[in-house]
């Protein structure tokens, strides 16, 4: 079938969002809008798992221990969505950064009111309708 101009598909084994141009699909970057979050554990003695507020999108955070980053797979593990898994337990006093990247989908409006919105009817520039 052809494809559609502005027809939105979520390509899961990218993680991203794509919009069709009628040819191809591009990255819907420009519909989101991208913010972050922090939150701050202090460990306990022996701790590995710590539980994020509000989830996570996996393999959209970041982890600080101590303000040193950790490498995902490496020094954590992080894909439930709602907790990570230290590699190597905490020792008593460490702190745990968690920032945590947040995507809000923007206003969107369907192609007849973005039409009625911002399309011009005539064009001063060729005295035609659009």
């Amino acid at each position: 079938n052809a494809l559609t101009p502005g027809v939105l598909w979520f390509d899961t084994s990218a993680n991203l969002m794509k919009v069709s141009t009628g040819a191809v699909w591009i990255v819907a970057a420009s519909s989101v809008f991208r913010s972050s979050s922090t939150e701050t554990f202090p460990a306990t003695a022996g701790q590995t798992s710590f539980v994020i507020s509000g989830g996570y999108d996996v393999g959209r955070i970041t982890v600080y221990r101590n303000g040193l980053r950790l490498i995902s797979g490496a020094g954590y593990t992080a894909s439930n969505g709602t907790s990570l898994t230290l590699t190597a337990p905490a020792a008593a006093g460490d702190v745990i950064e968690v920032e945590k990247s947040i995507f809000i989908l923007s206003d969107v409006w369907s192609r007849p009111e973005a039409d009625a919105r911002f399309l011009m009817s005539t064009s001063l520039l060729d005295g035609g309708a659009y």
